[in-house]
């Protein structure tokens, strides 16, 4: 008997321990070459016990490898390489199986978190929810400007927020596919197993889609956490065909998983971006590319044009804004 309680009493010292040292939340950064920007996002996370922050380098070189090493003795971070498939993604998934967090929160290594970040999530700690939503800006990283990166996520979220109808739960469940500004309970995502794509580009889409499927309970916050930047040589600046094919692929399987979970109604309430990649396959790769994309497309019943793109209104808004768009990235974009 006394054995019996001795083994009760070390039992109970060990789990208080556990819960002592066991992080409240897990941040996973993805790295690759990007060390000149890594220690301003570093240093917007509060040196607290609570976090867990995890750097997995995407093989980089030695030099950019070295360097963040060496913040390792200025700012608290668990250090892991990528010794698997080339990808973000890939990173984010090792990420995953090393966070001990009851949350998650996901942040790009050339972004940073805005001033009270952690002051604003830590209030949901004890959310029952799946998923809590914060608000994200952006900025060029040349000239500091705000820059048009949030704009959708913004947009969608606070529609939502002010109509919380079933054509704005769609839109926010399967149209935000970017990770940041998302606080995930950790548990939710092991218990659907929902990972990363390992890919070279456009891993995060299917993580979000069946995030957003999947996840019950939800909140939304409308304070700004997050600041997404636009610099050159990133995946979203990246033209090569090879990312391009990338992204295409994505597609294809971001359509079947609409198309086994979705109407025909609810897929056009989401006017899923195909048509942007068409065009991107032309005005990069030229009518080869384009003819192929189209192929693409019919193969796998992937509809690229809705009838409300064709609103007066609208389509002068949207030539105007991705004219503009295009000029202002074109200094950084990479082909």
């Amino acid at each position: 008997m006394e054995n019996m309680k001795n083994a009760r009493n070390t039992n109970v010292i060990k789990n208080r321990i556990k819960s002592v040292v066991e992080p409240q939340i897990s941040i996973i950064i993805p790295h690759f070459n990007s060390s000149n920007y890594i220690e301003k996002l570093l240093a917007s996370i509060p040196k607290v016990p609570e976090i867990q922050t995890i750097v997995i380098d995407d093989k980089s070189s030695d030099s950019h490898v070295d360097m963040v090493r060496s913040l390792q003795s200025q700012y608290a971070f668990e250090f892991y390489h990528n010794d698997r498939t080339k990808s973000a993604g890939t990173c984010r998934n090792i990420g995953l199986e090393h966070a001990s967090g009851r949350w998650v929160l996901f942040a790009d290594s050339d972004d940073y978190f805005l001033d009270g970040f952690y002051e604003n999530v830590s209030r949901y700690f004890e959310s029952q929810a799946d998923v809590i939503y914060f608000m994200p800006t952006s900025i060029y990283s040349d000239t500091g400007e705000i820059a048009d990166r949030h704009i959708d996520f913004q947009e969608i979220s606070k529609a939502y927020m002010n109509n919380r109808d079933k054509n704005n739960d769609i839109k926010l469940r399967y149209s935000l596919h970017i990770p940041t500004c998302k606080l995930m309970r950790r548990s939710f995502i092991e218990k659907h197993h929902i990972r990363f794509d390992e890919v070279l580009a456009s891993n995060d889409v299917m993580f979000s889609v069946k995030s957003g499927h999947y996840m019950k309970t939800f909140e939304i916050d409308d304070s700004e956490i997050y600041c997404l930047t636009r610099n050159r040589g990133s995946l979203t600046t990246n033209l090569s065909e090879e990312i391009l094919d990338a992204r295409l692929e994505t597609q294809v399987r971001f359509f079947d998983f609409l198309k086994k979970h979705l109407s025909k109604d609810e897929i056009a309430v989401l006017e899923p971006k195909s048509l942007r990649l068409l065009i991107r396959a032309f005005r990069d790769h030229g009518l080869t590319k384009f003819i192929k994309t189209l192929n693409l497309y019919q193969r796998n019943h992937i509809k690229w044009f809705y009838l409300s793109y064709l609103k007066p209104s609208r389509l002068v808004s949207r030539v105007i804004g991705n004219l503009i768009g295009y000029r202002r990235m074109q200094r950084f974009t990479v082909k």
